[in-house]
């Protein structure tokens, strides 16, 4: 039996915390490390600030490197919203724990080259890229964005990163092509759902591979402090 236990042990994967209240519980501790992990949502739910809080979150408490790449938003626009709810972007970066890149989707050809060569400048452990829609609809076929993933997937693993890319929902569809929460590792879904005459923000997790993760579905809220589930 105690052969078991130490077997059951090494088997759990390490973790990454995003210090969310009540998120990391719902994932048996944190997201898995090295993998990619899908965000899925509507326009307005709130995917931005759950990146942003997993971004500082991990600076804040760990001083963990993160390379937060924004095409739809510029730069400023996300500063302006971490602002909001009191996180001062600029200052990390000028303490050389985050890269804010603003990019153009339009100039794809280069992005991994680009992505690869700031994790390794920064060190960095952690990816946000806001959003991954952007980029699908600059591509045609289903395999471009599927060699796109892998090729993303490669990075995080050779750079021991853990990566959270934002995917916009439409019609309940979780991603343009349906491919990407398929290649990812694991799958976050937020939601709204009517309730009368409000609106209650859920959340839960799809998929979360090699994890034990919460089955149900969860409310969420968003406060002056950012995301709480539960």
């Amino acid at each position: 039996m105690a052969k078991d236990s130490k077997k059951l042990k090494k088997l759990i994967l390490p973790r990454t915390k995003t210090y969310i209240p009540g998120f990391d519980k719902i994932v048996d501790g944190g997201l898995p490390k090295k993998d990619t992990i899908l965000l899925a949502g509507p326009t307005g739910i709130g995917k931005t600030i759950f990146a942003l809080q997993f971004t500082i979150n991990g600076i804040k408490k760990e001083k963990i490197p993160t390379v937060f790449l924004t095409f739809e938003e510029s730069a400023d626009q996300i500063r302006e919203t971490a602002l909001t709810l009191g996180w001062d972007l600029k200052k990390y970066e000028d303490a050389g724990l985050l890269v804010l890149i603003e990019y153009d989707p339009y100039r794809i050809e280069d992005i991994m080259e680009i992505i690869e060569g700031y994790i390794k400048k920064l060190k960095a452990r952690r990816l946000v890229i806001d959003s991954i829609s952007s980029l699908d609809m600059y591509i045609r076929e289903e395999s471009e964005i599927r060699d796109m993933i892998i090729q993303l997937d490669n990075i995080v693993r050779r750079n021991e990163c853990t990566a959270l890319f934002i995917s916009e929902m439409n019609d309940e569809k979780l991603s343009r092509f349906g491919v990407e929460e398929f290649i990812t590792d694991g799958v976050i879904v937020m939601n709204r759902r009517r309730d009368g005459d409000n609106l209650t923000r859920e959340i839960y997790i799809l998929k979360m591979r090699g994890v034990n993760h919460s089955t149900k579905i969860h409310t969420f809220k968003i406060t002056h402090n950012g995301i709480a589930v539960g």
